[in-house]
């Protein structure tokens, strides 16, 4: 089973350290790309990322693993309830208003965020999100009745809690991460009810060796083929001692 660790909340990956430390530690790197019927890509994928594609290092994961997978209507709902809540919690209707003249609205496919121009048939949504949304003012439909508009940190956050769903129904080992430390917080600082509540909270960073900026990716997936048994006990021994911590 291959660890992934799932970017978020955008679609194409930035070229930064996140991305080389992503690319070392991580058997594969991953994003949300929607699809359309015949499986062919919705979105025009960054040259680094169509590079990574080649070389079997990134994996396009598809919102409708969750929307419309087989077995996954729970935890869809479950998805909405969260989304719901947030989008209603003071904290982020303070967070959303904090820009609310500076932001510009990103088109969200109607089962995942499309960003820039990319255009989505309405037919893979769920109607209850959008117009939950639409209530509240954070959604509209275009003139087609095909398109829909998010609010701009409204569709940062679903992207952030799709994310995270998808990688509990994904069947790789999936690990969600992101450099928007804005959206790591409300992915991670509520606590279900039903899941007990926080006793000890830590933040490990820079604990790990990062590759340098003038390494390229090339140099990283050469690097990572040439020492597979070396990686592959450094995880081993990550892994193990996280389980008897």
């Amino acid at each position: 089973m291959n660890r992934t660790i799932l970017y978020y909340p955008t679609i194409d990956i930035p070229r930064s350290s996140w991305l080389k430390h992503a690319l070392l530690y991580w058997d594969e790197v991953s994003s949300i790309v929607p699809t359309s019927y015949d499986g062919q890509f919705l979105y025009d994928l960054s040259p680094d990322i169509q590079y990574l594609i080649g070389e079997e290092q990134f994996r396009p994961i598809q919102p409708e693993t969750l929307i419309s997978g087989e077995n996954n209507w729970e935890k869809f709902q479950e998805f909405q309830n969260e989304f719901q809540e947030v989008v209603q919690n003071p904290y982020f209707e303070r967070f959303r208003n904090r820009n609310l003249y500076s932001i510009n609205s990103h088109r969200i496919h109607q089962n995942k965020v499309v960003q820039k121009k990319g255009r989505i048939h309405r037919n893979k949504t769920s109607d209850g999100l959008f117009h939950f949304l639409e209530d509240l003012g954070l959604a509209t439909r275009e003139e087609n009745d095909e398109w829909l508009k998010f609010e701009h940190n409204t569709a940062l956050l679903y992207m952030s809690l799709l994310a995270k769903y998808l990688a509990e129904v994904d069947s790789e080992q999936t690990t969600i991460g992101t450099d928007f430390l804005a959206y790591e917080k409300f992915n991670f600082n509520s606590t279900r009810k039903n899941d007990g509540f926080p006793v000890v909270s830590f933040d490990l960073n820079n604990i790990l060796p990062t590759p340098n900026e003038n390494i390229s990716l090339e140099q990283i997936i050469n690097f990572k083929r040439q020492r597979a048994d070396n990686l592959r006990h450094f995880k081993k021994t990550i892994t193990s001692d996280a389980l008897t911590f």
